[in-house]
This record gives structure tokens, C-alpha cells and sequence, in this order.
């Protein structure tokens, strides 16, 4: 009898110990897990607002500049970088800036109405991008039947303002400047100066404070298709000056998510493609320039000091 009721109890006691085994056994497990899901976590990395959902390695490293206002709302320069490369840069307008914009003045030499606003470029930016120059054109510009359509115009300028500034027709040199063409491997093939494309003297279509601009003419939007975006190239005295994507409101107010490859020219810092998209966590427009070169860009100090 005895041995019997000692032989419950060592078999009592083995399940007891059993059970606080397995107990012990998934505790462990439960505490792998959490460790395995903090790895994905890095310092001074935001995760990206923008990832889709399971995709738990998305991160997002991006630096602002200053906030203008622009319409009902605001517009800053952005860089996002990964591996500390940049990897895009642009102009983020929030959702109210597409609202109540201004009508803007005539531009020198009779161009069309534009609202300028100057941006600077993010703190310890490694491009040689300088400062963004934001332009609302209510009234669209030429060609005429082509870019006549309200629509913001961006320019990446990799010159200084002062240097902008002095692109000026008053300037006794201005059509010799505005004529001394870049060497073909700075310009991406296909693309025409506008001169060319208008049959024109390169003094009378270069335009003040931008110098002369570059336009791919096998684009959508001359070939029967409507203007809704497209990057332009900007010269000045043999030189690339700036890269330009034009958008227009109407695409902007529908929210899209595209990403355009464009031709990469041989030469100099240049992206190879440009992206349009609304980010609903950041609740902001964004028009970048992708595929930047890796290591090459250098960091500048920020030039531009408001708006015009």
C-alpha cells in the first residue's frame, strides 16, 4: 500500500515537473520572437510611411528643409537616403498648398504670369543641387496646344542664386551665353534645345534667371497625348544648370503613384528617372528626381533665402 501511494507521488511529481518544463519552453520561444522582431528597428531611422503593409524592413532616413508657405498650405525641399546615399530629392507640398495659389506676375520679357517660391535644400545636403526654385504658372507657357495648362514647374538648380540671378538679358553677353551649348554627353540623347525646336535665335527663347531649356520632343505630350508631366534640362555658358520636372495641378489633385524612367546623359550628376506620388502618412504631393548617382554628389551650402 505504501509503495503504492509513493508511487503516485514520484508520478505526480514527474508531471508536475513535465508541465513547468513546457511552460519554461514557451517562454523562451515568446521572448525569440519579440527579440526577432526588434532587429528590424535602427537608430535615427523612421519607419517609412509609406510602406506597404508586411513589408517590416521598410525604413525611411529623410531630412527636410524649411517650410514656405505656398496656397492654403506649405512646400519644403526633401532628401531621403539610404546607406547614407540620397536616393531621391524633391519637393514635398502639402495638401492645402494646391488651393487658393497665387496669380502670380508677368515674367521679364513678356513670358507668361508665374508665382515663384524659393526653397532651400535640406541641412547637410550631398548633392550638388543648391536650391529649388517652385514655379506656379496658372496660365500655362509654350508651346502653345502643349504646356499651356496650369502647372507647377521645379527646377533642381546646381548653380547659386546670385549665379541664377545674373542670367539676365540686360547682360551684353546674354545671347552668346545663352548659344554656347553643353558638350552631347551632358544633355540625355533625343533632347533639343528649345532654340532648335522654335527656329529661333538661342537669345530670344532663353528665359531670364533659367537660361535655356532642353525639351525631349518624343514625350507623350507631342505626340497626341495630354500634358500631364514631363523633366526638362536647363543650360547656361556650356553648362547643365538645373533638371526640371513640370506637373500639372489637375495630375497632382488625383493622387498618382508614377515613376517615370528618363534617358541618363553621359556625363555630370543627373537622375535617371523622376517620381510623382501622394504620401498619405506624410499627407503630402511629392515630385522627386530618382536614381541619383551614388558618392559622387558633394555637400553645399543652401543658397536660397525666401521666396519671390
Amino acid at each position: 500500500m505504501r509503495a503504492r501511494e509513493e508511487g503516485r507521488k514520484v508520478g505526480a511529481g514527474e508531471e508536475r515537473s513535465g508541465a513547468l518544463r513546457w511552460v519554461f519552453i514557451a517562454a523562451g520561444l515568446f521572448l525569440l520572437v519579440l527579440a526577432g522582431m526588434g532587429r528590424g528597428g535602427g537608430a535615427g531611422l523612421a519607419a517609412d510611411p509609406g510602406a506597404v503593409p508586411g513589408d517590416r524592413l521598410a525604413r525611411e532616413d529623410i531630412r527636410y528643409g524649411p517650410v514656405v508657405p505656398v496656397g492654403r498650405g506649405s512646400a519644403r525641399s526633401y532628401a531621403i537616403m539610404k546607406a547614407g546615399s540620397v536616393v531621391e530629392v524633391g519637393v514635398g507640398l502639402s495638401e492645402g498648398a494646391l488651393d487658393d495659389l497665387p496669380p502670380g506676375h508677368a515674367h521679364l520679357m513678356g513670358h507668361p504670369r508665374v508665382a515663384e517660391f524659393l526653397l532651400e535644400m535640406p541641412a547637410q545636403n550631398p548633392t550638388p543641387y543648391r536650391f529649388i526654385e517652385l514655379d506656379w504658372v496658372p496660365d500655362g507657357h509654350d508651346p502653345p496646344g502643349i504646356y499651356d495648362r496650369p502647372h507647377f514647374d521645379i527646377h533642381f538648380y546646381q548653380i547659386s542664386l546670385e549665379e541664377r540671378n545674373a542670367i539676365d538679358p540686360g547682360d551684353p553677353a546674354f545671347s552668346t551665353r545663352a548659344g554656347r551649348l553643353p558638350s552631347g554627353a551632358a544633355v540625355p540623347a533625343g533632347f533639343l534645345p528649345h532654340h532648335h525646336l522654335a527656329q529661333e535665335d538661342p537669345g530670344v527663347v532663353a528665359v531670364p534667371r533659367m537660361g535655356l531649356h532642353w525639351i525631349d520632343p518624343s514625350g507623350p505630350e507631342f505626340n497626341g497625348h495630354e500634358f500631364t508631366h514631363t523633366l526638362l534640362y536647363g543650360t547656361w555658358d556650356g553648362r547643365v544648370i538645373f533638371q526640371e520636372p513640370m506637373v500639372t495641378r489637375a495630375f497632382l489633385q488625383s493622387k498618382p503613384d508614377e515613376r517615370m524612367a528618363v534617358a541618363k546623359p553621359g556625363a555630370g550628376y543627373a537622375p535617371d528617372g523622376y517620381r510623382i506620388y501622394w504620401h498619405p502618412k506624410a499627407k503630402e504631393y511629392r515630385i522627386g528626381l530618382t536614381g541619383l548617382p551614388q558618392g559622387t554628389g558633394q555637400s553645399v551650402q543652401s543658397t536660397a533665402r525666401g521666396t519671390r
